[in-house]
């Protein structure tokens, strides 16, 4: 799925990514240059909407939030009133300035003449000039608003010539904010009717506009489904810790392990759950692995170094034990190592009273391979403390060379 995103902070776990952020850059939309003309007749005619589907401009969404669908005053007249008003606010070199008057003047605007506004934003992108907030804001008032309209016009287009990210984000930010605003609609659309990007496309933008107001009936319903991936698993996290933090978020997980969900779905879940815990309570990201030790998921190796670094980052004593409670050698040595670049002292002290440790060997080389670029006198101890003649010249051959460069 095009639009799963692996985010990280650290090196370590490039897995962790949190959602759709799509890094929307000048020239982003499309994949080359192509005359306004070109633009123009990419767009289908104004009738393009199909007469035997129910017009949702025509019957808006209901909602049981009060002013889900708003509108902004009197409306723009069609034509080159509307073309005028948006080509001024594009123009405006003012990022945040222009986005806030993009938005206000979207709310005035007829949904019917959406499609105008996303060949003036194609024109100014193949001009050079990058509004992905505005193309992202155009679908979430266009899903808010009339989103049976909005995805008839993307079955209409020709998207060849458009970078992946265009109709990727344009179909989730329908999705997001339908679901919104009316979710039943959203739903029974989805379970019946093929989206223009295929139906796991619009999987994201409906999970995460669900996740935002219940998020155990979105992850209920998503694991029915077995469609669920990173993305996905993302939105469900990030809206319960949003809305309910921490704590509440750590006690879900386990009561969704608990209950007997899909594995797939409960490896998925544990990636995002510590990856977002590390970030905000890494000793709460320790409790949850202790507490589960026996299963897979807290048994990968990236989420145990993930979480040793950040939970040694903040404290490297109480992070060690942890590490020794749950006897893993991949959590102590990314504690050690995380420990010796905050106190190196500390860490080999640390590491002299472990010496008839069977991990001793591998910890120690290890180490002093880090020490190597940070410390040559503290990787030298480090390497004559290995009791292995073997792995102990070696490394005091590479700490040799370094010193003579």
């Amino acid at each position: 799925m095009s639009h799963r995103l692996q985010l990280s902070r650290f090196a370590l776990l490039v897995i962790f990514a949190t959602g759709l952020g799509i890094g929307l850059i000048t020239g982003w939309i499309s994949h080359g240059k192509s005359s306004t003309s070109e633009i123009s007749t990419s767009l289908p005619p104004p009738n393009w909407r199909s007469n035997d589907r129910a017009r949702s401009e025509d019957h808006p969404a209901r909602s049981s939030r009060p002013n889900a669908i708003r509108h902004g005053g009197a409306e723009l007249q069609s034509g080159p009133a509307v073309e005028t008003a948006y080509r001024n606010i594009l123009q405006n070199n003012l990022e945040d300035e222009r986005l806030e008057g993009f938005k206000v003047l979207l709310t005035t605007t007829s949904p019917k003449d959406f499609p105008q506004i996303v060949s003036l934003i194609r024109e100014m992108d193949e001009r050079g000039t990058g509004n992905g907030n505005e193309w992202s804001a155009l679908w979430a008032e266009w899903g808010r608003r009339d989103p049976l309209s909005a995805i008839d016009f993307m079955r209409s287009m020709d998207w060849s010539e458009w970078n992946h990210t265009a109709p990727e984000q344009a179909i989730n930010q329908t999705m997001i904010y339908w679901a919104d605003t009316d979710l039943d609609g959203a739903l029974r659309h989805f379970e019946t009717v093929d989206l223009p990007q295929g139906r796991e496309e619009g999987l994201y933008g409906l999970v995460r506009g669900w996740a935002a107001h219940d998020p155990d009936a979105a992850a209920t319903w998503l694991f029915k489904t077995g469609l669920g991936v990173d993305g996905e698993y993302g939105a469900l996290v990030e809206a319960m810790s949003r809305t309910e933090g921490v704590q509440a978020t750590t006690e879900w997980f386990e009561k969704i392990v608990s209950s007997g969900a899909p594995q797939k779905d409960i490896d998925g879940l544990a990636i995002k759950v510590i990856g977002s815990l590390v970030n905000q309570d890494p000793q709460q990201a320790a409790g949850l692995i202790e507490r589960n030790t026996t299963l897979d998921w807290a048994q990968n190796k990236k989420l145990i170094q993930a979480t040793a670094q950040e939970y040694a980052s903040a404290d490297p004593v109480d992070a060690m034990d942890w590490a020794e409670r749950i006897k893993s050698g991949t959590a102590k040595q990314q504690v050690l190592n995380t420990w010796a670049v905050r106190d190196t002292s500390a860490a080999i002290e640390w590491l002299d009273q472990h010496q008839q440790s069977t991990e001793h060997t591998n910890l120690a080389f290890n180490l002093a391979y880090q020490l190597i670029n940070i410390d040559l006198g503290s990787a030298r101890k480090v390497a004559l403390s290995i009791q292995d003649s073997k792995a102990r010249d070696n490394l005091l051959g590479v700490i040799a060379t370094k010193e003579h460069h």
